[in-house]
């Protein structure tokens, strides 16, 4: 079927003949036709961006988005003004206006989407791994602990089983058990 969307109000801000427009959060939607091209557009029904790729969910006021270039596909991110930040190889979740990306020399790197700075991450993060302001890693010995976004440890490793931050907690197990810590490693 064809599909379309309408203001509070009833008037039409996405013309029906489109695929079924996706809300992605804070009245955004994203229209996807034919599998090829995404367009997001803002509450009022106002087109943002349009490409040929993919766009994700809203988070921390930026969406990802990815796209094919020469057989490769690229990641990057696009706030909900349409501004488009550098384009990576591989790219994680955003989490407080930051994301790990991997650049085309397999480097991972946290991006600070905002000033386009970035900082230098060791070997094994996971691109998922950042929420809160922490950064989940394994060291090679199997134990988990967090680091921060200058990439020094700010919990040390002492978790069996550990899970990224999220919503200002992560859960993760010890010698006793499982439990929910906050940023500083507090029970």
């Amino acid at each position: 079927g064809k599909w379309g969307a309408v203001d509070k109000s009833g008037k039409p801000v996405i013309e029906i003949n489109n695929n079924k427009p996706r809300d992605v959060g804070d009245g955004y939607m994203i229209v996807v036709k034919d599998n090829l091209s995404s367009s997001l557009y803002n509450p009022d029904g106002n087109k943002i961006l349009g490409i040929e790729g993919g766009i994700s969910y809203l988070s921390d006021g930026f969406f990802a988005f990815s796209r094919l270039k020469m057989d490769e596909r690229l990641y990057g991110y696009v706030d909900i003004k349409g501004n488009i930040a550098p384009v990576y190889s591989k790219a994680g979740a955003a989490s407080e206006g930051k994301v790990i990306v991997e650049d085309a020399q397999g480097s991972r790197l946290l991006l600070n989407i905002e000033d386009q700075t970035t900082v230098a991450l060791p070997q094994g993060i996971q691109f998922n791994s950042l929420g809160n302001d922490r950064i989940l890693m394994q060291n090679d010995k199997g134990i988990y602990g967090y680091l921060g976004t200058d990439a020094s440890v700010a919990i040390d490793f002492k978790y069996h089983y550990a899970e990224p931050f999220r919503y200002k907690a992560a859960l993760v197990k010890t010698a006793n058990g499982y439990g929910l810590i906050d940023n500083t490693g507090t029970f």
